[in-house]
C-alpha cells in the first residue's frame, strides 16, 4: 500500500504483525515500512518510534542480516530523518553520526549515503531538511 500512495492503510495493514515482530527473523521489515508510512503522513515522531524499536533490536538483526543487511544502517538514517523533521537536531546528528559510522567503508557513491551527507551538512548549517 505505501507503495501506491497509500499509507494509512500501509499502517493498518502492518498493525496486526506488530505483536510478532520482535519474534521473526524479518519481523522488523514491517517496522521499517510502518516507519516509511508515518513519515509519508508527516507523524514524524511515531516514524521515529518504529526506526528506534529496530536500532534497539541489534541482536536480533544478527540473525536477519542475510535477508536484509541494510536494514540496521538504513534504520539509522531514517531515524535522523524523522528525528530531524520533529524538530530534534541534536538526536538527528547523533543518528546520521552512527549511520556514517556504520557505513564509513562504504562506496562514496552511494545515493543514500550521498544524501545522508547532504542532509547532515544542512543540519549543522541549521537548514531544515525539507
Amino acid at each position: 500500500m505505501l507503495h501506491r500512495g497509500r499509507p494509512r492503510e500501509a499502517i493498518d495493514l502492518l498493525e496486526c504483525a506488530r505483536p510478532y515482530e520482535m519474534g521473526m527473523f524479518d519481523g522488523l521489515m514491517s517496522t521499517y515500512v510502518r516507519g516509511q508510512a508515518y513519515h509519508a503522513l508527516g507523524r514524524y515522531q511515531e516514524a521515529a518510534g518504529e526506526y528506534e524499536r529496530i536500532v534497539s533490536y541489534r541482536r536480533l538483526l544478527t540473525f536477519s542480516t542475510s535477508m536484509f543487511p541494510e536494514l540496521y544502517p538504513l534504520a539509522h538514517v531514517r531515524l535522523a530523518r524523522a528525528r530531524a523533521m520533529s524538530g530534534d537536531a541534536a538526536g538527528a546528528r547523533q543518528s546520521y553520526e552512527k549511520f556514517f559510522d556504520l557505513w564509513k567503508n562504504a562506496d562514496t557513491d552511494i545515493p543514500i549515503l550521498i544524501a545522508a551527507r547532504r542532509e547532515y551538512a544542512k543540519l549543522v548549517a541549521g537548514s531544515p531538511l525539507r
